[in-house]
């Protein structure tokens, strides 16, 4: 999802062939007070992990997987002392490096300093918090919330600013890390739906109780441990936002992204996510496939979609793809019961596939009517956006699924072709009137 992309197609191997308080609402975040439209500023996404956590029912399986940390003796080993020395150390050069960043990113850009700031300070709390093992706060969580906040408060060409400033930080590598961490250490984070505990009102304890002091404090460990899991979850689904926020627009964002280790990641992130999409079917509106809310697994898998879909817009990551194996896990999903998967599966599939393995991509009516109604909705706002896809975004994506001639012909008649005329038409600068210009010509032939 974005504006800016890079053409072509990678050869598929054989092996490959078989956008605060809780998250809720459409794939996009909270809006801006301003009227421009990020790809996840149309989403209602307030999150209410502290509410929720008070509130939440126990499950078995969240009982910590790391023993509790043992009292410190009173005296500090002399190794022990150096090790938190070398910690301050480490931080502190951290912090002088940013501070270098911010110097020379504001003198080049005076009247974007106040917002570096930000992004710099967001960025060096969630380091420290990662360094320190304190992720798992809402304070953590606020800090991501932050980051997201500032690139939704920014208009295009500043927003590019941002991202260059996100990369010499570090942030794709950081979010990585970050997200490795909340997954090594939180074994319920992609696999736990806490809304589905919530309604069947389940409240399961293990082993034998032997007294009521013993119950009371299991019961009370398993409400910490929720507890925790739900900061988790929301900390990695806003970090989702703002990855898919910053890979929007920004092919080297994109390709340190790819260099981090990111396509794998969400790869295997989509594969244990992809299991939350029946619990979203209640929430789709029948006469256009939109969805109005979403679980948090539910929203986790349209950004990890939306994350995939950004990165395979651009060439170099391709080979990645390939790598993974991700084909076999996205041919799937164009069969999902919720059209909106389905049709971001395809759009990350017409990136993937060439013409000798075209039909791998072909589907039925059901995405490609999705994808062309998104498209006109798209042309009918004032920054040619919607659901957090551009309007270009869109065209482009279904000129590289008409690589198939069936979808081609389908495309044709779920009337794409009248609405890249009015992209053509309408254009809001020359690189969109080419763009439009593009694919009428391709469709054309």
């Amino acid at each position: 999802m974005g504006s800016g992309s890079s053409k072509g197609t990678t050869q598929v191997v054989a092996a490959d062939s078989t956008r605060f308080n809780s998250v809720n609402n459409n794939d996009q975040a909270a809006k801006p007070s301003h009227s421009a439209e990020s790809p996840e500023s149309q989403n209602g996404d307030t999150g209410q992990s502290g509410r929720d956590a008070k509130n939440s029912k126990t499950q078995p399986f969240l009982k910590s997987s790391r023993p509790e940390p043992e009292q410190r003796s009173a005296e500090i080993s002399t190794s022990s002392l150096h090790e938190n020395n070398t910690e301050t150390g480490d931080q502190k050069s951290s912090q002088q490096d940013s501070t270098v960043l911010l110097t020379s990113f504001s003198e080049k850009n005076p009247k974007m300093e106040p917002a570096l700031k930000k992004v710099r300070d967001h960025y060096q709390a969630l380091k420290d918090a990662l360094d320190n093992g304190s992720l798992v706060t809402l304070t953590a969580v606020e800090h991501v919330k932050g980051v997201f906040g500032v690139y939704c408060d920014n208009h295009k060409p500043t927003k590019s600013v941002l991202a260059d400033f996100a990369i010499a930080l570090g942030f794709p590598k950081l979010a990585y890390d970050i997200i490795i961490d909340r997954r090594t250490n939180d074994q319920g984070l992609t696999t736990w739906d806490r809304e589905i505990d919530k309604e069947q009102g389940t409240k399961t304890t293990k082993g034998e109780k032997t007294s009521g002091s013993t119950e009371n404090q299991e019961s009370k460990e398993d409400e910490d441990n929720i507890a925790k899991l739900k900061i988790s979850q929301d900390l990695i689904c806003f970090l989702f936002g703002v990855l898919v926020n910053f890979s929007d627009l920004h092919d080297p964002f994109c390709l340190a992204c790819n260099e981090a280790g990111m396509v794998q990641l969400f790869v295997e992130m989509t594969k244990e996510l992809q299991d939350s999409i029946p619990h979203n079917v209640k929430f789709v509106e029948p006469e256009t496939q939109r969805l109005t809310e979403f679980t948090v697994r539910g929203k986790m898998l349209s950004r990890s979609l939306g994350i995939l879909h950004n990165l395979s817009r651009r060439v170099p990551t391709r080979k990645t793809f390939v790598a993974c194996q991700a084909v076999n896990l996205l041919i799937p999903l164009l069969k999902a019961e919720i059209t909106f998967y389905s049709a971001k599966s395809l759009l990350i599939l017409a990136y993937l596939i060439d013409e000798e393995n075209n039909h791998l991509i072909m589907t039925d009516e059901g995405p490609i009517k999705f994808l062309t109604s998104l498209l006109k909705k798209a042309m009918g706002t004032a920054y040619h956006r919607y659901l957090g896809f551009a309007a270009r975004e869109l065209a482009e994506g279904l000129t590289q699924i008409a690589v198939n001639d069936n979808n081609k012909k389908t495309i044709v008649k779920c009337g794409a072709i009248p609405i890249l005329v009015k992209m053509l038409q309408k254009a809001k600068d020359d690189d969109e009137k080419i763009n439009a210009c593009k694919h009428v010509v391709d469709f054309g032939f």
